[in-house]
């Protein structure tokens, strides 16, 4: 309730403004709200981050965001410190306060080496249950060819329906020659709606020369409006 008191007294002190900056404002709340979620590990609060897109540039929308952020919205106070060069104490500070997307992110920007970060990562997953360390930690692993513990930590978050957690894992899965397990996973995310595991698919059956899958995973593709996908298929 205090959100949308906020967002329509934003509203009403920027009525001069064009129409599209309250619908800009209204995005933001949106966005912040799946933030929130998602700092909480609803991973599908966490793949639809990426599809919000505001003008950054806008002083109304950075003065609502610090607004919320004065009214003690976690997320607006995450997303401000996150643009910033220092904001090591303002993140502990977040993660101390249970955003949990504060707690991995201080790790990710301040530890002193890839040993550090996996250590306090590690501890955060397996301890605190921060699924998303657990998959921070898979990064790692994955940039050092670790297909093990790749595995091992992607799949914690990939249980929680976090997309790039499971593409990862299915990745690894792929480089341990573990074909079936990977094309299962894909299979898995695909159904769900995540473009990259369908075209996954589709150009494993590619090239296998297998019209059927080939045709089923671009039927699924295509439900997930995507354009080119669609037009293969005519």
């Amino acid at each position: 309730m205090k959100r949308l008191f906020l967002l329509f007294s934003a509203m009403f002190l920027y009525a001069n403004s064009p129409a599209n900056e309250a619908l800009e404002l209204a995005k933001v709340d949106d966005f912040l709200k799946s933030l929130n979620k998602c700092s909480n590990y609803d991973y599908k609060a966490c793949n639809n981050l990426e599809n919000y897109t505001f003008n950054l540039e806008s002083k109304i929308i950075n003065s609502y965001m610090q607004t919320l952020c004065d009214s003690k919205n976690k997320a607006a106070c995450y997303f401000i410190s996150a643009s910033k060069a220092d904001a090591k104490s303002d993140l502990f500070s977040l993660c101390k306060d249970n955003f949990h997307l504060a707690c991995t992110s201080v790790v990710i920007r301040y530890s002193k080496d890839i040993n550090d970060a996996l250590s306090v990562l590690n501890a955060q997953c397996l301890s605190d249950k921060n699924y998303h360390s657990c998959y921070e930690s898979a990064k790692i692993y994955s940039s050092i060819l670790d297909s093990e513990n790749t595995i091992k930590y992607s799949s914690k978050s990939c249980v929680k329906n976090s997309f790039a957690a499971c593409r990862l894992q299915a990745q690894a899965l792929e480089q341990a020659n573990k074909d079936k397990d990977s094309l299962r996973l894909y299979d898995k995310t695909c159904s769900k709606k995540d473009f990259y595991s369908c075209i996954k698919l589709f150009n494993f059956y590619k090239a296998q020369n297998n019209t059927k899958y080939m045709v089923k995973y671009l039927k699924e593709a295509c439900n997930i409006k995507d354009f080119q996908a669609c037009s293969l298929l005519k």
